[in-house]
Order: C-alpha cells, then sequence, then structure tokens
C-alpha cells in the first residue's frame, strides 16, 4: 500500500509555479536543452492537459530529435532511479493525461517506431485504456506494426537445462505479445475465456503489405500452425457442408435445365417445319460417350420430378444456413467495409441470390424464361469458382490458390496498359476488313483482337477466303503484319515473361495474403466458438470449448483462480512439433534470447572461408614444390 502511495506521487506532481520549459524543449526537439534543464526541473511535472515532457517529445515532428528526446528523459536521473523498490521509470512512461493517453498511445498514432520499441522496453504498460477505449497493443499493431517485431522475438526461449542444437529440445513460447495481457483486475472479473486473435486481428484493419513484418514472424506462423491444429477439424467441416451445397447446386442446376428443362429454342413457335424437325437437338448426358438425339416435339413440354423439387427444397435451406453465416460474419468483422472487401463474401451472397432465381420456376412459377439459363450459366461457374477458394483455404494448398490469384491480378493490370493498343487494331480491322462477321462491333472485334493474340490468327479466312480478295487487300495485309508482329509476337511474350517471371516475388506476396486469410478464417471460426452465447451454452462443458486454446487461460468461472499468471500465456513445445522451415529460425531465437548468444550469425560463413584460404593454401605449397608457382 505504501508502494502504491509513492507511486502516485511520482505520476503526478503539482508544482506551486508553473514551469513549463521542459515541455517546450521536449516539443521543440531541442535534447540539448532538455539536457540542460532535467538537471534542475522535474520530468514529472504536468501542464494543463496533464501531460509530461515525454508526451510532447513522443509528439516532436521530427522523429530523430523526438528519439533523442525520448532518450534524454529516461535516462535522467530522476526517471532512472529506483525508489523503496519501486521502478520510477514505469511510473513515469504510465502516466496519463487527461484523455487516459500515456506516451505509448502518442507514439503508436504518431507512427513513430523507434519510439514505440524503446517505450516498450522501459515497461510501458501496454494495456492501459483511453477514454475512447483504446490500449496501446491494438494501436500499436494497427498503425506500427514493424514495432512488435522486437516484442515477437523475445517471446521464444528455450527451457532450463536444454541444448540448443537437442533434437529433442523443448521450447518456451509467450504468446502474451499476441494475445495480450490483462491485469489482476481484468482476470478476477473474467467470466469467459478470451479470444486469442483478437488483437491478432489489428492487421487485418491494414493492407497484408503493411502487416508483412507480423504476420511473417516466426511466432506468429507458429502461433496460427498451432491454432490450426486446434480448430481445423470444425474447418473440415464447414469446408464440407459449403462444397456439399456447391455440389449440390451444380446438380440442382444440371438435372433441371440440362436434363429436364433444356433451353427450347423452338417452344414459341406454333408450327414446327420438317426442316426444324428434321434438326435433332443433341441433349446432356452426366457420364454418356455417344451422341443422344431428342425430337423436337419431345421438349416442348418441361416436367419437374419429384427429385428436383426436394432438391430444391434442400438447396433453400442450405443457402439460407450459408446466409446466417454470412450475417454473422459481418457482424464479427471489425470493420464493415472489410466484409465486402473479400471477393468471396461477395460471391457468396451472389450465389445465395441466383438459387432463389433458379428455384423460383421449379417451386413458384413452373415457367423458365430465357434469361434464367443465363443466371444457371453463370452461377454453376461461381459455385465452382467457390469451390476453388474453399480449398486456398487449407494452408497447406492456400499458396497455389493465392500465387494464381496472383497472376491473375498481374494479367489484369497488364491488360488495362495495353488495351488502348488491342482496341487500335480492332478499329483498324474493322475498317479494313468490312462485312466480316468477327468485326461487326467494337466489343467483337475487341474480343477477336485478344483471341487472335493466343496465336488463332486466321489469316487464309481473311485473305484467301471464298469470298474473294478484300475490299482493302494492300492495307489489310500491312496492319495484320504489324499486329502479328506487335501483338501475337511482342505483346503475348511480354505478357507471360511479365506475369510468370518473378515467381520468388509472387511467392513470398502469396505467402502474406495467404498467412492473412488463415487468420480471417480462424478469427471468424474462434468469434463463433468463443462467442459469449456459445460459452453461456456450454457453461457446464468448458473444457470441451478449452480444447479450442492455444494458451492455459485459468478458469474464472468458478471463482477459484482470481490472479493472471504470465504461465497462462506460455506454452512448452518440442522442437519436432515445429514445422520444418521454422526450426532454424526458431533455435536462432531461442538462443538469442535464453544464452544471449546467436548461432545463427554469420560464424559458418568464417568458418567456411577459413577452410577456403586453408585450402588454397595448401594448392600453392603443392605448385611451389612442383615448380608450377
Amino acid at each position: 500500500m505504501e508502494e502504491e502511495v509513492e507511486l502516485l506521487e511520482y505520476q503526478q506532481k503539482e508544482t506551486p509555479v508553473q514551469d513549463f520549459s521542459l515541455h517546450f524543449a521536449a516539443r521543440n526537439g531541442d535534447a540539448n536543452k532538455l539536457k540542460e534543464l532535467l538537471k534542475t526541473k522535474d520530468p514529472f511535472v504536468v501542464d494543463r492537459k496533464g501531460r509530461t515532457p515525454l508526451h510532447h517529445a513522443v509528439c516532436c515532428g521530427n522523429q530523430i530529435n523526438a528519439l533523442s528526446c525520448v532518450e534524454e528523459l529516461l535516462n535522467c536521473d530522476k526517471v532512472s532511479q529506483k525508489t523503496n523498490g519501486i521502478e520510477v521509470t514505469k511510473a513515469f512512461v504510465d502516466i496519463q493525461d487527461i484523455n487516459m493517453e500515456t506516451a505509448l498511445h502518442l507514439a503508436a498514432k504518431n507512427e513513430s517506431q523507434k519510439i514505440v520499441e524503446k517505450l516498450i522496453f522501459a515497461a510501458a504498460d501496454v494495456n492501459l485504456k483511453s477514454l475512447e477505449n483504446k490500449d496501446p497493443l491494438g494501436l500499436i499493431y494497427s498503425k506500427v506494426p514493424a514495432a512488435m517485431v522486437s516484442v515477437l522475438n523475445i517471446g521464444i526461449t528455450a527451457k532450463d537445462g536444454c541444448e540448443i542444437m537437442d533434437e529433442s529440445l523443448q521450447l518456451c513460447l509467450d504468446f502474451g505479445a499476441i494475445i495480450g495481457y490483462y491485469s489482476e483486475e481484468e482476470a478476477a472479473k473474467r467470466r469467459y475465456y478470451a479470444k486469442e486473435l483478437q488483437l491478432l486481428s489489428y492487421a487485418l484493419d491494414d493492407s497484408p503489405s503493411s502487416s508483412r513484418e507480423i504476420l511473417t514472424h516466426p511466432l506468429v506462423k507458429l502461433f496460427l500452425e498451432l491454432k490450426w491444429r486446434k480448430i481445423h477439424y470444425l474447418f473440415f467441416v464447414s469446408m464440407f457442408f459449403h462444397i456439399t451445397w456447391l455440389v449440390l447446386y451444380t446438380v440442382f442446376i444440371t438435372e433441371v435445365y440440362l436434363l429436364h428443362c433444356p433451353y427450347q429454342p423452338f417452344k414459341n413457335d406454333t408450327d414446327v417445319t420438317d426442316d426444324r424437325a428434321d434438326k435433332q437437338p443433341l441433349r446432356f448426358t452426366w457420364f454418356g460417350f455417344s451422341a443422344k438425339y431428342e425430337n423436337v416435339s419431345d421438349i416442348n413440354t418441361c416436367t419437374m420430378s419429384a427429385s428436383c423439387i426436394w432438391m430444391a427444397y434442400v438447396l433453400v435451406g442450405m443457402s439460407a444456413i450459408v446466409a446466417g453465416k454470412e450475417f454473422f460474419e459481418i457482424a464479427s468483422s471489425r470493420k464493415f467495409s472489410w466484409y465486402f472487401k473479400g471477393l468471396e463474401n461477395l460471391g457468396q451472397w451472389t450465389l445465395i441470390i441466383s438459387v432463389g432465381a433458379l428455384c423460383w420456376p421449379v417451386l413458384i412459377s413452373h415457367d423458365v424464361q430465357d434469361w434464367v439459363y443465363e443466371v444457371a450459366a453463370f452461377g454453376v461457374f461461381l459455385a465452382w469458382s467457390l469451390i476453388l477458394t474453399q480449398i486456398g483455404k487449407h494452408p497447406r494448398l492456400g499458396l497455389h490458390v493465392e500465387i494464381l490469384a496472383r497472376v491473375l491480378k498481374s494479367f489484369a493490370m497488364f491488360m488495362l496498359i495495353f488495351a488502348s493498343l488491342l482496341i487500335a487494331f480492332a478499329l483498324s480491322l474493322s475498317l479494313l476488313l468490312p462485312g466480316n462477321r468477327a468485326f461487326i462491333s467494337l466489343p467483337l472485334a475487341f474480343m477477336k483482337v485478344v483471341v487472335m493474340m493466343t496465336g488463332e490468327l486466321e489469316y487464309d479466312t481473311f485473305f484467301n477466303g471464298d469470298d474473294g480478295d478484300p475490299a482493302f487487300p494492300v492495307s489489310g495485309r500491312i496492319i495484320y503484319l504489324f499486329f502479328v508482329i506487335v501483338v501475337s509476337i511482342t505483346l503475348f511474350n511480354l505478357l507471360i515473361g511479365f506475369t510468370v517471371s518473378d515467381i520468388q516475388g509472387l511467392q513470398q506476396k502469396a505467402e502474406v495474403h495467404k498467412l492473412s486469410n488463415q487468420l480471417e478464417q480462424i478469427y471468424l471460426m474462434e468469434s463463433f466458438i468463443l462467442s459469449r452465447k456459445m460459452q453461456t451454452l456450454f457453461c457446464n462443458r468448458r473444457p470441451y470449448l478449452k480444447r479450442f486454446l492455444v494458451a492455459r487461460q485459468s478458469d474464472y468461472m468458478d471463482g477459484a483462480v482470481n490472479t493472471s499468471s504470465d504461465d497462462d500465456f506460455t506454452v512448452e513445445i518440442s522442437i519436432k512439433e515445429v514445422p520444418e522451415e521454422l526450426r532454424r529460425t526458431i533455435r536462432c531465437l531461442a538462443a538469442k534470447n535464453s544464452l544471449g548468444e546467436d548461432p545463427c550469425t554469420d560464424d559458418d560463413d568464417d568458418v567456411e572461408e577459413l577452410n577456403v584460404k586453408t585450402v588454397k593454401r595448401i594448392v600453392k605449397e603443392v605448385l611451389r614444390m612442383r615448380g608450377l608457382l
């Protein structure tokens, strides 16, 4: 109790005469003047806004000067001392202004990475809430994720008595920086398990490239891997449900709009001539290899079987479940716009709407319009594209899907850049090849040029056809030759080189997007499992919900535990449980934190260089002995 009183005395000091010279020097970034003033002035003095010189120092416009002022304030005698065992530095950096903001809040808002790191290692409290109910840790994740790297690095240590290079090395992983530490007061009031990805989800607020430092950190990747192992079978259940829904959607379309009610080109004609009757349409079959014909008169009626009607009801029911899941994702999203940035979410809603359009003729109207077949065609294409996105959610397979997405984006950008050149050839060929059905409009001409770009040139069709010579034989051939050289040869090969040349760069970018998507999927799954309603529902089966947690969280509902321990966030695993690609980096960080040395420096390179020098010396001696040198 006495220590708390003394701590409060350090947090805010009232002075009879308000002297804010320290504040002005810190605000102006004058480190030299600040150093002189600190010899006689008290750095704990607050201004009318409740801010210390440290608050003003982090707000200095010049980041270099601001860092110098922060270092001077933290290293001065009155701050770096201890009083009766109290860490004065921590009391100093945790002073809150009238908005309940600490210097760490302001540094994170200003995106000052070096200052944030300096304050964190000065034992600043990352969980103090401001009046806006924002804590520094959340701001750091969203504003300066790179500043968390140094904090994440110290979260990997080796268990006492273990050899770093031992095959059975035991690791101690502190996930507190990822999950978020909570105070003893918060622990005593906690009645539900905390969501472990709540803080890490701040990395989703920005683009994946801006969160690269956090998402690709070994501790974060290992945490996501362990979380995936806890939750993967629920993901497979969700994946199986979605794929079943999409396959049923495909079977329904095929049965209704290809087998029972195929498109009828003559359904509005009252008089079917013998000439038309002789043109028997081909009928679709599921697994046949021979053509099946049907008379025109036999398909003028559209009858729905009982299986089609039942499939429609099941499809509508499953679509309602998917719609409910999408509404939950909207409610769980940190930002409303964040949900609609995902193309998969837009595709899900488009498919749900198409289910209503396609089931309406089967269940209600019993009249199939021509536009329904177009909806069915685009819908079945979208359904199988969404199956690909479901496969891409698997951590082992997602990288390949992400690479495909990156290549498609590169291709779209390439086509956008050179679209003017393709339009130029499309219009030129339309003028020089009048009457050709492929060039009767700009959209058709553009599509024909894109097809010709792949190598389908059709030179004889254009210039040596049955219709004789074209209207402009010389000019047409000149433009055609330019098209072959510029587009078919040069531009097409440039397209291939541009989209697939930098495979390594594509893999790195795709990996960040894959981790971001994996984080998003696990976060949404966890938000559902650890929601308050689910935890209340499973009140008597809390050990079941605890299976989805990576870190140990004490059970507070029975009132037996009233304190928080750092052990709640520490997990001990064997190096054998770490993915192969992360083991070397994990060993290096564990050695650096546990032993104070880094075995992954260039020492091996030095040994190799020494060996090479030794070999060269021996070779030179042999050559000298033989008189060849």
